[in-house]
């Protein structure tokens, strides 16, 4: 029962709204496969994970994303001017 929705929320409607509210926005909150597109919150996430020098393999791992899909973010957050270039490091 954990799962469902609180039935006071059903009753008012409240869960089928923020279901529909998501999915005009384009976000399928039944997706969790690796390719599918990060919300806000995401972004954010993501963001504080390029700040603080997370490689994209430890980023692929928490967000539970593909490596192109994170690579995908990763750009789109750079053309945004959300993050910037790393410096290259030598290993």
């Amino acid at each position: 029962m954990a799962d469902k929705a609180h039935p006071r929320l059903v009753d008012l409607g409240i869960a089928a709204d923020v279901k529909n509210a998501f999915k005009l926005a384009g976000f399928d909150l039944t997706d969790v496969g690796p390719d599918r597109p990060l919300t806000p919150d995401g972004h954010n996430l993501l963001v504080e994970f390029w700040n603080a020098g997370m490689e994209i393999e430890e980023m692929m791992k928490e967000l539970r994303l593909s490596e192109a899909r994170v690579c995908a973010e990763l750009l789109f957050l750079a053309m945004k001017g959300r993050i910037e270039q790393r410096t290259k490091r030598v290993s």
